[in-house]
């Protein structure tokens, strides 16, 4: 799944930052019941409906300049919680709870009053957390601050991360081989 991507065809600087502050969902397995990152159950949180998903009514998503966000997009604070500048645009749905409209020109769809459905993908998301934290981590990384590829094995790889602070153009890059996964 791929979170944000540079256009070099577009003139303008490199996106500031991207924080994921609750959880990257970066590679899952899919069955017919729900979405899972090894063996935790991300169900409405998971991949197949948000590439980012806001989980508190606080938080304010920021995305800037040259950043493409590809796939649905979800905010509980409304419009009021998002910020894009420059040609950062959203390759798929925004769900904004409220009756708060945004500009229509940044998303392919955008769904106001989309309460019930994302107050559901933050239940989701805090159970799944719930579940991850018990998973023992099997890397000492604790923080994403630069550019960097990150070798799993095969089954379940779990990352416990403390800090993530991403700026110009780093990209992490999760690699395991087939059958492996990322929490």
């Amino acid at each position: 799944m791929i979170l944000t991507t540079k256009r070099d065809d577009r003139p303008g600087g490199p996106f500031s930052r991207l924080i994921c502050v609750s959880a990257m969902l970066l590679l899952g397995t899919l069955n017919a019941d729900a979405i899972l990152i090894g063996s935790v159950n991300l169900g409405t949180a998971g991949p197949d409906f948000y590439t980012l998903l806001t989980i508190d009514a606080d938080t304010k998503l920021t995305i800037n300049n040259q950043s493409d966000v590809i796939g649905n997009v979800g905010v509980l604070g409304g419009a009021g919680k998002l910020s894009m500048s420059g040609y950062g645009n959203i390759d798929g749905t925004l769900f904004l709870s409220g009756p708060q409209t945004f500009d229509s020109t940044r998303a392919d769809v955008i769904v106001a009053n989309a309460n019930a459905q994302l107050n559901q993908a933050r239940m989701d998301a805090f159970a799944a957390s719930a579940q991850a934290a018990l998973q023992p981590a099997t890397f000492a990384i604790t923080t994403l601050e630069s550019t960097q590829t990150i070798v799993g094995g095969p089954g379940q790889n779990v990352l416990d991360l403390t800090k993530i602070d991403l700026v110009g153009n780093d990209i992490v890059t999760l690699s395991a081989p087939a059958g492996g996964s990322f929490i």
